[in-house]
């Protein structure tokens, strides 16, 4: 396979229901970005094992001159494990978490195949797992001891490969409380930007690390959002 090969997927039922991520390469390094903010961000996996997501760089310009912008284009970085001989090892997880309803989302062009990925049931999410395996996926059974289902694999000119799995988890009872916002550092979409400072609510895209080597995304379209006055804002203690 030619070095530009991508592989696409979303949440979709008879319609599109998520941003198409997509899965893209250049030689060694491994990349990925969502249809959604395709202009905005991008994650990183480069072959020295430096993980980042990051804004683009025109994106970066535009929004420097504002208040409260974020002083650099990493939202954040890491560094993944080393590839194992057996098994695989995590690198990224796509979680895309269930509330209610899922919204319709923004066709995808029939020039553009994408793979349809059932959207979970409430108070559960699709996670899909980016890891990277010395192992061809397609010849075992499960890479380690993980039951998941496979997506897709490439093997990279180093001779590695990186595998896409999925499977369901289910989410805790607080995941979607309302909470203040944020700083900036978080791509905010839904609040106007005249309401962010007395917003509370769900990020659309929230980045973070959950252990070491490995960043977790979550991609949050059952967003719940609601403006408060000042003066109904709980209080600290």
């Amino acid at each position: 396979m030619s070095s530009n090969d991508s592989f696409r997927f979303a949440i979709a039922d008879t319609i599109v229901r998520s941003e198409c991520w997509t899965l893209f390469f250049n030689r060694d390094d491994v990349y990925l970005t969502g249809s959604a903010f395709k202009k905005e961000l991008k994650i990183s996996l480069h072959q020295s094992g430096v993980c980042q997501a990051a804004l683009l760089e025109n994106f970066h310009s535009d929004i420097a001159k504002k208040d409260n912008a974020p002083p650099t284009r990493d939202i954040i970085r890491w560094k993944r494990e080393p590839t194992p001989h057996e098994g695989g090892k995590v690198a990224v997880y796509i979680q895309f978490a269930s509330y209610e309803g899922w919204p319709e989302a923004e066709p995808i062009a029939p020039s553009k195949p994408y793979k349809r990925l059932l959207p979970p049931p409430f108070m559960s999410c699709r996670t899909v797992t980016l890891s990277f395996s010395r192992e061809d996926p397609r010849a075992v059974s499960v890479l380690g001891n993980w039951g998941d289902a496979y997506l897709y694999s490439k093997q990279l000119p180093n001779g590695e490969f990186v595998c896409l799995m999925h499977h369901e988890d289910r989410l805790p009872w607080g995941f979607f409380d309302f909470k203040p916002v944020g700083n900036r550092r978080l791509l905010l979409k839904g609040i106007d930007e005249v309401e962010a400072d007395d917003a509370r609510g769900i990020s659309y895209l929230d980045f973070s690390l959950t252990h070491e080597g490995c960043g977790r995304v979550h991609s949050l379209h059952n967003m719940r959002l609601k403006s408060f006055r000042r003066s109904n804002l709980p209080t600290s203690k």
